[in-house]
């Protein structure tokens, strides 16, 4: 949906005689698409949506190792972040992008000491070497007592 916004600005010069001279500019803006119900995901489990697309930027909330069913998937880092990837894979698709077009990348981890085992998989899934930007966190707890990963992105869509 897009919304037209109109911003107008008036001059007036004071001589002898009043000019009155009024400016309008039309401004293109889109308005948010928030994206809370997702087909192979659990319904979030706290007020927010999975993501927010505005124009052609999609928005992703931080994902976590929950499977449909709210449990925790893995036990390791590395079968966590599988579960992440496919979470957000899933969220994407939804929304008419891809993997491929991720252009940010937010890690929060419990221990940034095992960042290596998620790198390789997201070498795996950016095999083409076109590797979005990064920043990765150690937090103190994440949302529930056994996660040890969420990670949010930001990735470009189709304006169609």
């Amino acid at each position: 949906m897009r919304v037209y916004i109109r911003h107008c600005t008036r001059f007036v010069k004071s001589d002898a005689v009043v000019l009155e001279v009024l400016r309008c500019r039309t401004y293109d803006r889109a308005m948010p698409d928030y994206i809370r119900d997702v087909p192979g995901l659990c319904t979030p489990p706290e007020p927010y949506s999975y993501a927010v697309k505005v124009g052609t930027t999609l928005h992703l909330a931080g994902q976590v190792a929950l499977n449909e069913k709210q449990q925790i998937v893995g036990r390791t880092l590395s079968e966590q972040a599988e579960q992440v990837w496919k979470n957000i894979d899933c969220v994407l698709r939804h929304c008419g992008s891809d993997i491929s077009k991720i252009v940010k990348i937010n890690y929060f981890l419990q221990d940034i000491r095992e960042l290596p085992a998620e790198i390789s998989i997201r070498k795996r899934l950016f095999s083409n070497g076109q590797f979005p930007a990064v920043t990765a966190v150690q937090v103190s707890a994440l949302g529930l007592q056994g996660l040890m990963l969420e990670v949010e992105v930001t990735a470009e869509v189709s304006s169609g």
